[in-house]
């Protein structure tokens, strides 16, 4: 049986917009993620899933709900109970290069949370920090250099190797490779693989990108507008969606085998709002599916909750049933 190292239960962020309505980031969220895997927490721009990362990072207070890391609530830790359980927890921004200090050389920046825990002696960082260099392939001349000397590839190695410092349990990573080219892309995801074999790291991966996320994760959680909308293996989910919206997610995959490209469904019509008096299903207002069924009146009455589909599906739609059936067939141009 696999242990749980991660629970987010019911999680709600609320703000407030101009005029002072509540809008919700998060909107009851669920998920766990077990030791030594990889969950991926897939969505567009703004569908809330970088609230969620810092929201388990302790950079933003839920407005309710709870998360738990190795069974302990953390949602509400201050101070150095927070501080204690960071330590645990590594970080991998998007952008490489907007997080490492332009100041600092790489041996300083990958030094720095060893330095701000104090768990080793200054005499030991020097080597501890070469072995970091090493396990992310950095040759030991980088160490001297600062941030604007390095390439893209390069940088994020120093981002991981940060990340790994503390040698954490869980590593959220937001976007990892979306700012690299392609052929660095995937040394990095290979890296990331090679680090979670090697110290047995357990990932959360925010993206947008299926291609990483089929590559990365066993796990997928799609999310639309603060909610999850489906769940569920990630070989599956990649097989045969149950909600339009994942549908439509792969669908914009490209695929170098003809046998596995799909029809591209374009998703028109506006974002519906996410101010809380709203009714029905969020994603209605672009769903091809509420449209090809004739628009049946329980999606503009009722918001479907998220229920079991199959052994490792869950899928929040009224007409789960359907989608794969009613799905565009044929294949892409290419």
């Amino acid at each position: 049986m696999t242990e749980e190292l991660l629970s987010v239960s019911g999680l709600i962020k609320e703000y407030r917009n101009s005029s002072g309505a509540p809008i919700r980031a998060l909107d009851g969220v669920d998920l766990t993620l077990s030791r030594g895997s990889t969950l991926a927490v897939v969505g567009e721009s703004g569908c809330g899933k970088t609230t969620l990362a810092r929201s388990i990072l302790g950079a933003v207070t839920p407005t309710s709900g709870s998360v738990r890391f190795q069974g302990e609530e953390i949602s509400s830790l201050r101070g150095s109970a927070l501080r204690q359980v960071r330590a645990r927890l590594g970080f991998v921004q998007q952008n490489p290069a907007t997080s490492l200090d332009p100041r600092m050389r790489v041996a300083d920046i990958i030094a720095e949370p060893i330095r701000a825990h104090g768990l080793v002696r200054e005499g030991q960082l020097t080597q501890q920090v070469a072995e970091l260099a090493e396990l992310v392939s950095l040759r030991p001349a980088v160490l001297q250099q600062r941030p604007m000397e390095l390439s893209g590839g390069q940088a994020q190695r120093v981002a991981i190797a940060r990340a790994i410092a503390l040698r954490p349990e869980l590593i959220i990573l937001d976007e990892p490779t979306s700012a690299l080219d392609l052929s660095v892309q995937a040394q990095v995801l290979n890296l990331l693989l090679e680090l979670q074999h090697q110290l047995s790291l357990s990932y959360l991966l925010i993206s947008h990108d299926l291609d990483v996320v089929e590559h990365l994760s066993d796990t997928i959680a799609v999310m639309y507008l603060g909610r999850i909308v489906e769940k569920g293996a990630t070989e599956e989910l990649s097989r045969s969606a149950n909600h339009p919206y994942t549908s439509a997610l792969f669908s914009a995959t490209p695929s170098l085998d003809p046998a596995a490209r799909r029809k591209r469904i374009v998703l028109t019509g506006d974002v519906q709002s996410s101010l809380l008096d709203m009714q029905g299903c969020s994603f209605r207002s672009r769903c091809w599916l509420w449209e090809k069924l004739g628009e049946p009146a329980v999606c503009a009455e009722s918001q479907p909750l998220l229920i079991q589909k199959s052994s490792e599906v869950l899928a929040a739609c009224h007409f789960s049933e359907q989608v794969a059936l009613a799905a565009p067939s044929g294949f892409n141009e290419t």
